[in-house]
């Protein structure tokens, strides 16, 4: 038989076929492969730069300060942004800043160019360019701001603005090979107010900067801006029952009110006149106040107000009308105790019968609002309250709130008759005895010497000599408040030796007196026998110095003289004593004097400070008494019918820290 090694023609055929076969299908697979990573590539290179290119407009627009505009030309868009803020030298420069899409080439470009303010025309112009031309993205086949979203204003020469809230990008890209495309359309809400339009006029004078003095005034409803007057720095005259529009204008002379945040205030008691977003003070009819404080405060920039001062005349007699405060009376550890003091004025003030109808309800909450488990019970009955904390490893460093709710029944008008008011109060760490945390300016220093109730205890164990302590501002809840380092200089800790760890905490220095403080010391302690070292910390309250006066009724004539009251907290009584020893903290003047004389004659007042006494025995508060007296010319006292006299008191240096005393002559 004959042996064939070998293939034949048609396994070698068949071979080469299916050979041919896979290596064709492993072809196209790699080329199919080799494509999508190709498209993959160029989707993802779009993509990044259609998003470089809007988080990039994204920043301009957040920016800015003054006005956006967006306009489509024959060659693409141009979306254009103004902004204002001072340079190093305290002075406003100004910008216009550019986005131009140029549809030819398919790219994105940004320009910013500086804006001078002439300030004999009070116009503006671009006068030299800091950059032009900077790409942002390219292969950019459509561009498009929308700026829908706005809300209209209407400034003091009724000029209608649109303000936008919000503005969408679109931005679509496509890669050179034409084979690849992205676009992205983000929602940027802003945070500065922008006016809408290209006129720099318009949108410069209407934008306020850092340095920009807010002002205020009023008009009377209806009579224009013309017919203002101005209430910062000074006293005008509003009257009851009537309504007044008040301007919050900068020193260009913009008017921001849509800007501002309004609240109207009484100097004497809790205001019932109103105040709306849009700086229109309505003055209620039965105001009880004889004075109103109105404050315009920028919405975005909240350390920049204004206040002005108005005085309320005409309109109705005024009726019983009070408002209650909580004085805390003494902050020892775990056991504070609150007083409710109750403020009137008015041509009929709370007699007895109508404080002795006065109800207190107190309650003590969390922050939250439910009603606190950490006190024992108490009888939240009555003008004061004395609380027992109860001294639980989860009360200590916790924070509550005191409230006392009042209402009188012999007071007809049902929502004038209740008042509240709350005080926030933080409970001391453990082992924490002694003292009184709660330290009025005045009461603590080397100027007033040591008091027992600024030397502060800790129930600790055996210690050796060498006792570390730091100490620094913080919140009321122990958290340090950097902004006020500045101040850590003023503090004075001397330690004392004894049966106990014990410090006296004293200022070197004046605090701001307009600003309450927490001041947190930490204490750390050596263990000798057990080589441990414990630490110690309690915080302590520095309130703002606070003032307000009371009405009250004599009868007495000209050249004689009459006594007037107010009430203090926050500073100790020793510190502002009108002796030799201690200098006046305070400064009086007379800013209403209202009497009856014969043509031609006048009667002068004067003020001073004379004796103080403490509040019933809470120091906290104390009641100051001062002392007038007239002199007359041209006339016989005896001619002379006094009957009202209003009294001015504030901190010397401090004139927002004042009250109005006001002595009606029966």
């Amino acid at each position: 038989m004959k042996n064939n090694k070998g293939l034949s023609l048609v396994e070698v055929l068949i071979t080469v076929t299916i050979l041919a076969i896979v290596i064709i299908s492993a072809v196209a697979f790699m080329a199919t492969g080799s494509r999508s990573f190709a498209r993959g590539s160029a989707d993802s290179n779009v993509q990044s730069e259609a998003e470089l290119a809007v988080n990039q407009i994204e920043d301009l627009i957040l920016d800015v300060n003054g006005g956006i505009d967006f306009q489509t030309t024959s060659g693409g868009g141009e979306l254009t942004m103004y902004h204002a803020e001072p340079d190093d030298s305290g002075l406003t420069t100004y910008q216009k800043r550019s986005v131009v899409w140029d549809s030819g080439n398919e790219d994105l470009k940004s320009t910013e160019e500086v804006v001078d303010r002439d300030d004999a025309t009070g116009s503006y112009s671009v006068s030299s360019v800091t950059y032009t031309g900077q790409l942002l993205a390219e292969n950019v086949t459509d561009f498009d701001v929308d700026l829908s979203d706005f809300y209209e204003e209407t400034d003091k020469n009724g000029v209608v603005h649109k303000i936008v809230r919000s503005v969408v990008i679109t931005v679509k890209c496509l890669d050179a090979t034409g084979n690849a495309s992205y676009a992205t359309s983000p929602v940027i809400t802003l945070r500065n107010r922008l006016m809408i339009g290209s006129n720099m006029d318009e949108i410069f004078e209407e934008t306020p900067t850092p340095e920009d003095n807010l002002t205020l005034y009023y008009a009377d409803n209806g009579a224009g801006i013309s017919a203002a007057l101005p209430i910062i720095d000074g006293v005008s005259e509003v009257e009851r029952d009537k309504v007044y529009d008040i301007y919050a204008i900068v020193n260009l002379g913009s008017h921001v009110n849509d800007r501002c945040d309004w609240e109207v205030e009484g100097l004497n008691s809790l205001a019932v006149s109103t105040i709306d977003s849009s700086g229109m003070l309505s003055v209620d009819e039965n105001e009880m106040n004889d004075y109103l404080r109105v404050t315009a405060t920028y919405k975005n920039n909240t350390g920049k107000k204004a206040t002005g001062v108005l005085k309320v005349v005409g309109g109705n007699v005024h009726d019983k009308l009070y408002k209650v405060k909580i004085q805390p009376t003494s902050m020892k550890p775990y056991n504070p105790t609150f007083y409710a003091d109750i403020i009137d004025i008015g041509t009929e003030p709370l007699d007895v019968a109508d404080r002795a109808a006065m109800d207190y309800t107190w309650s003590v909450l969390e922050p939250d609002g439910s009603v606190s488990t950490r006190v024992e019970p108490f009888d939240n009955k009555g003008d004061s309250i004395a609380l027992k904390i109860i001294q639980d490893e989860n009360n200590f460093g916790k924070v509550i709130t005191i409230r006392v709710d009042t209402v009188c029944s012999t007071i007809t008008d049902p929502e004038r008759q209740k008042s509240y008011d709350t005080y926030t109060y933080r409970i001391d760490d453990a082992n924490t005895f002694g003292g009184d945390s709660l330290c009025e300016r005045g009461k603590v220093g080397t100027v007033v010497g040591y008091h027992e109730d600024n030397q502060y205890y800790f129930d600790a164990p055996f210690y050796d000599d060498e006792i570390e302590c730091e100490w620094y501002f913080c919140d009321v809840y122990g958290n340090r408040i950097s902004a006020y380092d500045e101040y850590i200089p003023y503090i004075d800790i001397t330690f004392r030796k004894g049966s106990r760890v014990s410090y006296y905490l004293s200022f070197l220095s004046d605090l701001p007196p307009d600003k309450e403080f927490y001041v947190k010391v930490i204490v750390y302690l050596d263990d000798v026998w057990t080589g441990n070292t414990f630490t110690y910390s309690r915080i302590h309250y520095i309130p703002a110095v606070t003032l307000w006066g009371e009405t009250t009724y004599m009868y007495t004539t000209a050249w004689s003289r009459f006594d007037f009251y107010y009430h203090l907290l926050g500073y100790y009584e020793n510190a502002w004593a009108g002796d030799d020893h201690y200098a006046p903290a305070y400064e009086y003047e007379v800013v209403d004097f209202v009497y009856d004389a014969p043509a031609g004659a006048t009667v002068t007042a004067s003020v001073v400070q004379t004796t103080n006494s403490s509040d019933g025995g809470r120091d906290i508060k104390t009641t100051l008494k001062g002392s007038g007296s007239f002199t007359c010319t041209g006339c016989s006292p005896n001619d002379v019918v006094l009957k009202k006299i209003v009294v001015k008191v504030n901190l010397k240096g401090y004139p927002n820290i004042c009250t109005y005393s006001t002595v009606i002559f029966q």
